[in-house]
């Protein structure tokens, strides 16, 4: 069994605090690009109020382009409490080897129960950005667990789906052409996965239900551990820092 979700949370990547923009430099901004910052500022706060700490999974190819625009979404969020997670990284850090190093040694077969197993075990996270590129969103099995949250199909050419099974199961698909900048795809990524949520508003309720019945089944209260995210942006890192982080069993 994996560490706890709090634990293991506390090991996604930090986003940096020194991109944020001295308060007198917005003084010196032309007007439209300064309006242009205030509507994307808000776009950011009317998504994080519609996911509620759902968390977000992002699906299709795996590529440097895509997880750019993952990790430029986690920091547009970052006021909110989301963090970035990449299930490669954690795979790593579960068996010490890349997924391609733990194929090559142990089979295709193993890697994909050990993605499974990651997938169940962040049905519970909240308030994350997971990087689920490459073949684990080609498995149905694993789209319980997807489903639990929003799921964002990322494609690179309009029009082109890189799987058509992605493209009818994702929640969201949206297109980054490979030379988008990696916070206009952002951006991006904040106002498609907004759209749809505006257009469909049962749907969060749903995911937050469901996240709820998954903390309760493991004998956690919602309501305490949204409020110990409330408390510290850094809550779990003392049980990592003891070593209880990935990798480590119960």
């Amino acid at each position: 069994r994996l560490s706890s979700p709090r634990a293991v949370r506390s090991n996604c990547v930090r986003l940096s605090d020194d991109e944020v923009l001295p308060p007198e430099a917005s003084k010196e901004l032309p007007p439209g690009l300064l309006a242009e910052a205030w509507q994307a500022a808000d776009r950011v706060k009317k998504l994080s109020e519609k996911l509620k700490g759902v968390s977000i999974y992002i699906i299709g190819n795996r590529t440097p382009t895509h997880a750019a625009a993952s990790i430029a979404l986690a920091r547009r969020l970052k006021d909110f409490r989301y963090r970035f997670l990449d299930l490669d990284d954690i795979v790593q850090q579960l068996t010490g080897k890349t997924p391609q190093q733990l194929e090559a040694d142990e089979g295709r077969e193993e890697v994909r129960k050990l993605e499974t197993a990651i997938l169940e075990e962040a049905k519970a996270w909240t308030r994350v950005v997971l990087l689920a590129t490459g073949p684990v969103g080609s498995e149905p099995a694993n789209w319980a667990a997807l489903h639990q949250g929003v799921t964002v199909h990322i494609t690179s050419d309009k029009g082109k789906s890189s799987h058509e099974f992605w493209e009818e199961s994702a929640d969201v698909t949206t297109n980054v052409k490979p030379d988008m900048p990696p916070d206009e795809a952002g951006l991006q990524l904040v106002t498609d996965v907004l759209q749809v949520l505006l257009d469909r508003p049962a749907k969060a309720e749903e995911w937050l239900k469901e996240r709820n019945d998954k903390l309760r089944e493991r004998g956690i209260d919602p309501e305490s551990y949204d409020m110990a995210d409330d408390e510290s942006d850094t809550a779990g890192e003392p049980e990592a820092k003891k070593g209880k982080g990935f990798g480590k069993s119960k």
